[in-house]
């Protein structure tokens, strides 16, 4: 019973934390613009991870999934992942490759083995000049991904069959805690129509988080509309160098004044003249 009230406490809170039209909050997708995936019958795999000379973290992670999730929650980890292995006076700068994994051994068609995976990220002194050599540090790490113990069952996979056009997925619901994910999505329907933000730039500033969980800042421009900018799971996120001199603005809901009149009330009527 005692399980049973927690988990209806927490549907609640996730029902009232996602209190706007999104479905996924983080992404942008309104429940119109999710559909189900097709059924699949697949052969899932024990994945587990070996990290060969570093962070031992997800060398403690193992689950069921297939090829692509192994591979695909390894990209996860380490993308999001901001180590600071040369020390406090280096700051996370940008993944200089994205994850490269080659097989070491396979069986089966659908792209199960073992594979050893690299990605190389890297730092930026937080006071050197640019032109220093000790401004950039890299550093590679390497991990190993084993899938054994094959099981076959039924998944839901995208594209469904009735529209191709939806390739990504499947995900959950934001207020769906458990059972598998069963959602598809268009690419293009991800973000929010009413943001509008500056191109990115190589000048644009990294907020590290300070709590877990994907949060939505906002800015304000001067033609009235706001960017809305959405953190990654850590809380991180990139601030376009235009909102350097101005503080995070309280999100604005659609046609709402991004500068409300502080007294609302109606200005009296002037005066006659005598």
């Amino acid at each position: 019973m005692r399980f049973i009230t927690i988990l209806l406490s927490l549907i609640s809170f996730t029902s009232f934390a996602n209190n706007n039209n999104y479905a996924v909050e983080h992404l942008k997708l309104t429940h119109s613009e999710l559909i189900v995936g097709q059924p699949k019958n697949v052969s899932t795999y024990y994945c587990t991870y070996e990290a060969l000379s570093h962070n031992e973290e997800l060398s403690r992670l193992s689950f069921q999934g297939r090829p692509v999730e192994c591979l695909s929650t390894l990209e996860s980890f380490t993308v999001s992942n901001y180590p600071e292995p040369h020390g406090s006076d280096y700051i996370f700068d940008t993944d200089t490759t994205n994850v490269v994994c080659r097989s070491m051994s396979s069986w089966g068609d659908d792209g199960a083995g073992t594979y050893r995976c690299t990605i190389t990220k890297r730092s930026r002194h937080i006071s050197a000049p640019s032109t220093s050599v000790l401004y950039f540090k890299t550093k590679t790490f390497e991990y190993e991904v084993k899938m054994n113990n094959p099981i076959n069952k039924d998944v839901l996979s995208c594209p469904p069959e009735s529209d191709p056009a939806y390739t990504e997925g499947p995900i959950k619901k934001d207020n769906e805690i458990v059972g598998q994910a069963t959602w598809c999505y268009k690419p293009s329907s991800v973000g929010d129509p009413n943001s509008k933000c500056p191109e990115p730039s190589a000048d644009d500033i990294f907020v590290a988080g300070v709590t877990n969980g994907y949060k939505t800042h906002c800015f304000n421009n001067p033609d009235g509309t706001q960017c809305h900018i959405e953190t990654d799971e850590t809380g991180s996120y990139f601030m376009p160098i235009q909102y350097a001199s101005q503080e995070v603005a309280e999100c604005k809901e659609p046609n709402q004044d991004p500068n409300p009149d502080p007294d609302p009330t109606d200005d009296p009527d002037p005066e006659p003249s005598p």
